[in-house]
């Protein structure tokens, strides 16, 4: 499955246009996935292919496993296509996708309490994939991680040589009550005892 956007659209007879982005694609990825039934999956920006913008494309992970990608195209192959506009592309694998989704769809109501959002960072060997432990943290995370996704990878100043830090977006969410801090915290310290057993890496403070 690949798809392609540029441009910019309009959202309202009295609003400003807006630009088809990244982000207009990650949606539409999205839908497809809540449409599958696919809960299981992560996106990481760790070893974009080179022709993608390095802070505006992801890889699509599937428990784990790699299904392709989506992002901007990067400037300098848009400068030597003469792109006269931003294009953004998405190519994924489709039978692997609907291997994974549902046989059937069933009608499932948006929560009406309030979701929760938390960054956690941890210090990995450099060759830990950043979507295998993405798929981990959902494992530990258990149904009210609806959603995982890596935003930050960094190797630098502070972080020792052969290591890196990888920082996720966490979303939690119940269909019928809002979540305590006690429910939230419970889940994060076993996300933390998980990833310390399975890859022996460490919840930065």
């Amino acid at each position: 499955m690949a798809a392609l956007v540029s441009g910019a659209h309009l959202t309202g007879w009295s609003k400003e246009k807006e630009a088809f982005d990244f982000f207009y694609l990650k949606g539409i990825l999205e839908a497809i996935l809540a449409l599958l039934q696919i809960k299981d999956w992560s996106l990481s920006n760790e070893d974009l292919p080179p022709f993608l913008h390095p802070g505006r494309a992801a890889k699509l992970y599937i428990g784990g496993e790699y299904l392709g990608y989506l992002g901007e195209i990067h400037p300098t192959v848009a400068e030597n296509f003469d792109l006269p506009e931003k294009a953004n592309v998405m190519e994924i694998d489709l039978s692997v996708l609907l291997a994974e989704g549902a046989g059937h769809i069933v009608y499932q109501s948006v929560s009406k309490y309030p979701g929760v959002e938390i960054d956690l960072a941890f210090l990995a060997n450099e060759e830990d994939p950043a979507g295998e432990i993405a798929a981990a943290i959902k494992r530990n995370g258990g149904e009210i991680l609806q959603q995982v996704e890596l935003f930050d990878i960094y190797q630098g100043n502070q972080i020792e040589a052969g290591q890196k830090s990888l920082a996720y977006k966490l979303k939690f969410q119940a269909p019928e009550r809002t979540l305590t801090a006690e429910e939230i915290n419970g889940k994060v310290e076993m996300i933390r005892q998980g990833l310390k057993e399975e890859y022996g890496i460490l919840l930065r403070s």
